[in-house]
């Protein structure tokens, strides 16, 4: 037959056309099974819920937790680890509140989950600057978790915004 694939060639190709489907299926099962790891799982029922101890709002620079009676004069703000998801910190964060200082997680840029990057940089410190710019009689402590902190200038900046403003 003229134009016709030699029967050797057709078995090379089909084992290649396997291979490749597999190792497809094996990258979209892997990238599966990171976005569910980097998900938040197991939180209390209720720990993004305003109780009688602990008030919880969303904002514009992320979630914020007051306590229901303020009996201290700093409060912290907190950058979360890059591929964390916000509501992951929600436990730590109701614990402080509930000792009477109040928190503010920062929501990142890129669906809340990369450490900003120059570009957005600036507008997370604006949002978080706004944010606890209303509160001008507190001190406010900034710390981070992992990559979406460290080696970004938002904890500098933003603590000279904030004594600007004070």
């Amino acid at each position: 037959m003229k134009g016709a694939i030699p029967r050797e060639r057709r078995k090379g190709s089909s084992l290649r056309s396997w291979i490749r489907r597999i190792w497809a299926s094996l990258g979209l099962l892997a990238t599966a099974a990171l976005t569910w790891t980097f998900q938040a799982h197991g939180l209390p029922p209720g720990v993004l819920e305003s109780d009688a101890e602990v008030r919880v709002e969303r904002t514009g620079a992320g979630l914020e937790f007051r306590p229901a009676a303020e009996s201290g004069s700093a409060g912290l703000v907190f950058f979360p680890g890059g591929m964390v998801q916000l509501k992951a910190y929600a436990p730590l964060a109701r614990a402080i509140a509930r000792e009477g200082f109040p928190v503010v997680l920062v929501r990142l840029p890129f669906l809340g989950r990369h450490a900003p990057g120059a570009g957005q940089q600036a507008e997370v410190i604006e949002r978080v600057a706004e944010e606890i710019g209303r509160d001008t009689l507190r001190d406010w402590a900034i710390a981070g978790h992992s990559f979406a902190s460290q080696g970004s200038s938002a904890p500098s900046e933003l603590s000279a915004r904030s004594a600007l403003r004070a």
